[in-house]
């Protein structure tokens, strides 16, 4: 997931049960409403622009390897800006 705001933009890996949270809905349901159109995202993924989410991340090992800073998230938690409104 590439996330972006008014400061910069960073990549974050969500995987299991991070992601299922986030997507609500599992790797394989994703797959299955993705194999009716491979063009589109499926709705779910699309759903996700524009939301705020908070996440507890580390550095990725993917970032000793290539050199670009990525993330992996651990956890995600409700976003006090939707609290806000």
């Amino acid at each position: 997931m590439v996330i972006e705001d008014g400061t910069g933009r960073v990549k974050i890996f969500l995987f299991g049960g991070v992601a299922e949270q986030v997507v609500r809905r599992t790797a394989a349901d994703l797959v299955e409403e993705s194999s009716t159109n491979q063009i589109l995202l499926p709705a779910p993924l699309r759903g996700l622009v524009g939301q705020n989410y908070v996440f507890q991340v580390v550095i990725s090992e993917q970032t000793f390897r290539t050199g670009q800073l990525t993330f992996l998230a651990r956890r995600v938690f409700a976003s006090p800006m939707d609290a806000d409104g």
